[in-house]
Parts: structure tokens; C-alpha cells; sequence
């Protein structure tokens, strides 16, 4: 009998810890569409473009990071251009909702406060600083749903200001390296 109730105990333990370990969020996202940026100066638009954007989005609750990794892919019309990856770390902030930001060429630095379940958050926004001569300023906002990722950012400076709105479509695994390979090819 004790080797039974030892074993039905030892596989109780065995399911807690499998319970445990399973109750984290990790898990990876990907998303495909396109960035509107538009430059103002003076409150007139000097500039408006925009380019497609790829992101692989790794949530790594049991690291209590997110690992956000954005392509571009080469201008069309600029056979010297190149894509481009930014990886961008989120690390959070004593178990809460705040995590601080930054990337990993040095562009910016900062916090994102996010709203919703923990882990599964729906929303977000930005207080960035661009580590450019002027230390301009970034804020902003975004919502995630099982479509995909829409933020808006905008960056002001003492010179101009920069709105970006970025509208991403949710894609699979198979899309996401299909695309990526597409653009390293160009």
C-alpha cells in the first residue's frame, strides 16, 4: 500500500510541477504589414512614406522578457540598400506591468506600461528616448487582438516631429521565414 500511495504522490508532485512550469507564457507571434511615417516641421508635413514591416515576437514570461525582432526589407529603388533587423528587449519590472526597452543598436531607451492579463496584454504605450544629439521623445500606443498589431508612435525634437502608425496582419511561422527569405534574397 505505501508504495502505491507513494507513487500516486510522487505522480501528484510530478503533475504540480508540470502544472507550474506549463503556466507560462511563452510563446512566439508574428506579424506582416505595413508602417505609414510621416515628418512635420513647423506643423507642415515635409515628408510622408512607408514600407512593410516583418516581426517575430518572442514572450518569455519565465525570463520576464519579450524579444521583439522587426525586418525591413531593401528599397526597391535603391539597389544599395539593404534590410535591415532591429532586436528590441523588454524586460520587465518587478513582476508588474512596466518593462524597460531597448534595442539592440543603441537607438533608444525606455519604458512600455502595458494593460490587460498579464502576459496576454491587449494594450500598451510608449515613453521612449532616441539616444540621437537631442534626446527627442517617443510616446505612443498600441493594441494587440488574434488579427494582429496596430501602435502609433510619435517623435518629437526640437527640430521636427515623426508620427509612425504601423498596421500589422498576424501570419504563421511558414510565412514569416518564407517572407524573410524573400527580402535576404532581394
Amino acid at each position: 500500500m505505501k508504495k502505491i500511495k507513494f507513487g500516486l504522490t510522487g505522480m501528484i508532485c510530478m503533475g504540480i510541477t508540470f502544472l507550474a512550469t506549463s503556466l507560462y507564457a511563452n510563446e512566439v507571434q508574428y506579424f506582416l504589414g505595413t508602417v505609414h511615417v510621416a515628418m512635420f516641421h513647423g506643423g507642415s508635413k515635409m515628408l510622408a512614406f512607408e514600407y512593410q514591416s516583418l516581426v517575430k515576437r518572442e514572450i518569455l514570461e519565465e525570463s520576464s522578457k519579450i524579444i521583439e525582432t522587426v525586418t525591413f526589407p531593401k528599397e526597391p529603388n535603391n539597389p544599395k540598400s539593404d534590410y535591415g533587423t532591429i532586436v528590441t528587449t523588454l524586460i520587465q519590472k518587478e513582476k508588474g506591468s512596466t518593462f524597460t526597452v531597448s534595442d539592440d543598436l543603441g537607438y533608444f531607451t525606455g519604458e512600455i506600461t502595458f494593460e490587460g492579463t498579464p502576459w496576454h496584454w491587449e494594450r500598451w504605450t510608449y515613453e521612449l528616448t532616441m539616444n540621437d544629439e537631442v534626446k527627442s521623445k517617443v510616446t505612443g500606443n498600441g493594441v494587440i487582438s488574434a488579427d494582429g498589431l496596430q501602435t502609433h508612435k510619435k517623435i518629437d525634437s526640437e527640430t521636427y516631429q515623426l508620427e509612425m502608425d504601423e498596421d500589422l496582419d498576424t501570419i504563421d511561422e511558414a510565412t514569416y521565414l518564407k517572407t524573410l527569405e524573400a527580402w535576404i534574397k532581394k
